[in-house]
Parts: structure tokens; C-alpha cells; sequence
């Protein structure tokens, strides 16, 4: 069951539901990290920047890492999980582990998975799981925060076209959270939610061959 988050922490899920997507809300719960999410991941604006400012560095980070980055690999995981192929995975999280930049977005990406990967591995008792933690103890799979994020999501048979919005609201809030208390008031996740899902719907309509959202099996076994 996913963790209660500190009092502290901006309560964004009632903005995110809305009327428009109430499964989003869903998703967030059920795939909650919780205390996995201690920090900023790859997406890190200035601590006292003002909205505006918040907004102009998340749609730099959304155009480029996001969109050219970590999308792809969020739903090629997805797909190999789903039909067991744990090596795979290990060659895209490696593949992530290469593209992503500066090292301090890399380092706290990797932090994050193996705590999610901890996490998981003790609530769901996967042998998949089991085998990351062996590679990433070994110093074989880095286990990006993205690519396990990925994994929980076919694990938990959540909605493909979720997964990107989903994942985008970890990088948000996490980041969100680090802003000090003086920083102003902080830009709502409503708005940029419906953009996140018209995104995630052009990513998975570029890559599906028939220009439909791809389905995938519910089952999965290691390979």
C-alpha cells in the first residue's frame, strides 16, 4: 500500500484528479513511491524561482528531457516488463543511464530507483526484482529511478497512457518539495497534467506501428 506523505509536502493530488481524469488520481496512489522519492530527480529549478520562472525551466525540461529522453525508455520498459525481459530492461536502463546529464540528475535518478527497487522488491517478491538487485549490487544495472518507476507500473497492470504523466508528477512534486518555504507560491499540476496526457498519447501514437496505443499482456514471466 503506497505510503502517507509528510504534512509538509504540497498536496497536489486533488488539482492533478479533477474531473477531466479521475483515474489519474488513481495511478498517482496506487504507484505513489513514497519515502522512494526523497529529493529532486533529473528535474531541478532554481530553489527560489518564481512561477513563471518554475514554469519557463519545467518547459525546458519537458521539451527536452523528458519528451527526447526519458519517455522513451519509460514506455520501451513498460513493454519488457510486461513480457519478462529482464536483460532488456538492464540494456535500456544502461542505454538511460548513458543519455542522461549532469552527473548530480544522473546520481539522484539512480538513488531514487534503488530505493524504489528495495521497496518493491520487498512488497512484491518478483523474481525480476531480485535479479535487478543482484546486477545493481554487482555494479551491473544502475536501476534509474525511470526505468523501475516503469517496471512497478506494468507490475501493478496500471494504464499505458498514464505512465508518462504519472512518472512526470514524481519529477514535479519531488522538485517542488525542495523549494523552500519562502519561495512563493508554487505553479498547480492541473493544467500541465491534461498537457502531460496529450503528450504521453502523441508519444504512444508515433510508436505503434497501426497509430493506436499499443497493448500489451497482462502476464509475465523472467526470461
Amino acid at each position: 500500500m503506497p505510503s502517507a506523505r509528510p504534512a509538509s509536502e504540497p498536496q497536489l493530488f486533488s488539482e492533478v484528479a479533477g474531473p477531466r481524469d479521475p483515474e489519474f488520481a488513481r495511478v498517482l496512489r496506487t504507484a505513489d513511491p513514497g519515502p522512494a522519492l526523497d529529493g529532486p530527480l533529473t528535474f531541478l529549478p532554481p530553489s527560489a524561482a518564481a512561477p513563471a520562472d518554475w514554469l519557463r525551466a519545467w518547459n525546458t525540461w519537458r521539451e527536452g528531457t523528458l519528451t527526447a529522453v526519458l519517455a522513451p525508455v519509460l514506455l520501451e520498459v513498460v513493454a519488457l516488463a510486461v513480457r519478462g525481459c529482464v536483460r532488456e530492461i538492464l540494456a535500456a536502463d544502461r542505454a538511460l543511464d548513458a543519455a542522461l546529464a549532469p552527473d548530480d540528475a544522473r546520481s539522484r535518478s539512480v538513488a531514487a530507483g534503488r530505493r524504489l527497487l528495495a521497496r518493491l522488491a520487498v512488497s512484491r517478491g518478483e523474481r525480476s526484482l531480485s535479479r535487478f538487485q543482484q546486477w545493481a549490487a554487482a555494479g551491473e544495472m544502475p536501476a534509474h529511478f525511470p526505468t523501475i518507476y516503469a517496471v512497478q507500473h506494468a507490475l501493478f497492470h496500471l494504464p499505458l497512457r498514464l505512465l508518462v504523466p504519472a512518472y512526470a508528477y514524481c519529477e514535479w512534486s519531488s522538485a517542488m518539495a525542495a523549494r523552500p518555504t519562502n519561495g512563493g507560491t508554487a505553479p498547480g499540476f492541473a493544467q500541465e497534467s491534461d498537457r502531460l496526457c496529450r503528450l504521453a498519447q502523441d508519444l504512444l501514437w508515433s510508436l505503434s506501428p497501426n497509430h493506436a496505443v499499443p497493448t500489451f499482456p497482462a502476464a509475465s514471466g523472467d526470461r
